[in-house]
């Protein structure tokens, strides 16, 4: 087996009597946690992972780990992640030692004090993402990373391309997403259906002249009277990408029916050409 490199911050106990139950391991683990924390601190660093590996007197060994989406060695978060598996490691015989590593460390900047207005709006907002960030480390430690996901900003005005579903856990990527793309880049000036189709799904639609804004139209075989249109919103294709959408002009309206309901329809391509223009329903407001 290829071997693991060293951790950059690592901690060992050996035990002057075996540890034979859960009280012995969280007590390890606790003087260890706190044996790296100490020096973690001085060097400015935090971690993404721990790792606890027991010894056992029998020669064996087991480990568990826990992730977090960004480095901190916070005592009471660390613990209350690694309090839901210390039930995985069976004393046995008894274990002889254990060891507490890290991985995937960085650096962990100091906070200004809050003085003024500006900064106590700073330290709401990460109090804020330290509650959505301890909440996502505890989901992804309980059910896996890859079941506890979020939507992602990608830098295209294609709507069904301006995000994707990633793993949750990797909040130092959400951050730089956001300051990257614009957020007209992503929702343009027009406010976006709360429901958004992954794709859009066809409409027969009637409107008075070509290329006004619909009067009527049937969708899921259910005709649907308009009674209010704004738009257009025109969102140019993108030709240089790949696949059989995004390649004409979308026309987009945000309409309402009869009985309140309301619509986000678009005409893909112009009058005149080839191929007659569609009609697609790509999303709807409200739930």
């Amino acid at each position: 087996m290829p071997l693991r490199p060293p951790a950059p911050w690592r901690a060992h106990m050996p035990c002057p009597e075996p540890a034979l139950d859960i009280t012995g391991i969280r007590f390890a683990l606790g003087e260890l946690f706190s044996r790296l924390a100490t020096r973690m601190e001085t060097a400015a660093q935090g971690a993404r992972g721990w790792r606890l590996t027991a010894f056992h007197a029998d020669g064996g060994s087991s480990a568990v780990m826990v992730r977090l989406s960004r480095p901190s060695r916070d005592r009471a978060h660390v613990m209350r992640l690694f309090e839901e598996k210390l039930e995985q490691i069976d004393p046995g015989y008894g274990i002889d030692g254990f060891l507490l590593e890290t991985a995937d460390c960085d650096t962990i900047a100091p906070h200004q004090a809050s003085l003024v207005a500006d900064n106590r709006a700073n330290a709401a907002n990460e109090a804020l993402a330290t509650e959505l960030s301890g909440l996502v480390d505890r989901l992804s430690n309980r059910f896996g990373e890859r079941n506890i996901t979020y939507a992602a900003p990608v830098k295209s005005h294609v709507p069904e391309r301006a995000w994707r579903m990633i793993s949750a856990a990797s909040a130092g990527a959400r951050v730089a997403q956001w300051q990257e793309v614009e957020a007209e880049t992503v929702f343009r000036t027009n406010s976006r259906p709360f429901r958004l189709f992954d794709t859009p799904e066809p409409a027969e639609v009637t409107a008075q002249v070509p290329d006004g804004p619909p009067l009527h139209f049937r969708w899921r075989r259910i005709p649907r009277q308009i009674t209010r249109a704004r738009g257009p919103e025109r969102i140019a294709p993108e030709w240089w990408r790949e696949g059989p959408r995004g390649v004409a002009i979308r026309d987009y309206y945000e309409v309402e029916d009869t009985q309140g309901r309301r619509y986000w329809l678009f005409r893909e391509g112009l009058y005149g050409g080839d191929n007659a223009p569609g009609w697609f329903v790509h999303g709807v407001f409200g739930i």
